[in-house]
């Protein structure tokens, strides 16, 4: 029997707090505080054109975060445009949308956007790694 892939996948059926595991309740602990502070920043910076329940405007006007192809295939890229924005047409989820995303590069740090980007990516259904601040950081200063 494979002890470390039954411990691993209890983990994350239940999560490691109740089994002990060194490191993991604080890491948990830390990944909710930065949840609730990305969900204060989308509140303010993203609530407008990707709505509450990460929707977008459809009809071509703003893509949803919500389950996006695009959005959650390349977490680098995604950095790459809250810093810079983007402009002209974009396919989410088979769906084109061609509009303007400011960008935030000027207006939020690296904390900020680790922090938004992190509740976006585990909001609404989605499930992905955790933005951190260094990440933002090498995609600011690669430009």
């Amino acid at each position: 029997m494979h002890y470390g892939r039954v411990i691993a996948g209890t983990c994350l059926l239940i999560g490691c707090l109740s089994l002990g595991v060194p490191g993991r309740g604080a890491d948990e602990a830390a990944l909710q505080e930065q949840m609730k502070r990305g969900q204060e920043i989308f509140s303010r910076t993203c609530i407008t054109c990707h709505q509450a329940d990460g929707q977008g405007l459809q009809g071509g006007l703003f893509p949803p975060l919500a389950g996006s192809d695009f959005f959650m295939a390349d977490k680098a890229r995604a950095i790459r445009i809250v810093l810079n924005g983007l402009t002209g047409p974009v396919t989410v989820n088979g769906v084109t949308y061609d509009n303007v995303m400011p960008a935030w590069k000027g207006e939020l740090n690296n904390q900020e956007i680790a922090d938004v980007m992190t509740f976006e990516r585990n909001s609404w259904g989605n499930h992905g790694e955790a933005v951190t601040p260094e990440e933002v950081a090498r995609a600011r200063s690669a430009g």
